[in-house]
């Protein structure tokens, strides 16, 4: 598809280009990182408490790579049906939440005695989370903008759309 916005005259609204939804999918994990280290860092400095650039960092780091993984297949499957969109979001949930608490556990277990350790683990909670909001409206904007690609009327039925009583199918 082009990246020409399409206008649905269904519902009067108009789906982003490919291109845009790939790198608001792309840029989703590092600006919510972004945000939640300044977020994190003033608080900290607000109660006086300082916390290690070490662990932030690091933390930073193996977050962002956990997050890219996790979008990674919806990018490069935007295209695609809407179904498919809808099973690369969920495992970009299962994706994030495994890959943190891998990383996490590899750095506890296994890295260098120099980190502190509880920091890390909050500053990688803290991320996770940020990114779980950051990337879960960024692919509920791109499953959206891919349902108005296809025609379909997001948000409302059409006038002349049937409504199926899914108990009366199961019998």
């Amino acid at each position: 598809m082009s990246d020409v916005p399409l206008i649905n005259s269904a519902t009067g609204s108009s789906a982003a280009g490919t291109g845009h939804v790939r790198l608001t999918l792309a840029f989703s994990p590092a600006l919510a990182i972004v945000l939640a280290c300044i977020v994190g860092k003033a608080s900290l400095a607000l109660v006086g408490r300082t916390t290690g650039w070490r662990e932030m960092l690091l933390a930073a780091a193996i977050c962002l790579g956990i997050g890219l993984i996790a979008v990674a297949p919806m990018i490069l499957l935007i295209q695609q049906e809407v179904s498919l969109l809808l099973r690369c979001a969920m495992f970009a949930n299962m994706a994030r939440l495994l890959g943190v608490v891998i990383g996490a556990s590899v750095v506890v277990f296994v890295g260098p005695q120099s980190v502190h350790r509880t920091a890390l683990i909050a500053w990688m909670s803290g991320f996770y989370l940020a990114m779980l909001l950051a990337e879960t409206l960024a692919e509920s904007w791109a499953i959206k903008q891919a349902a108005l690609r296809r025609g379909y009327g997001v948000g409302r039925l059409a006038a002349s759309a049937p409504v199926v009583d899914a108990g009366a199918r199961m019998g």
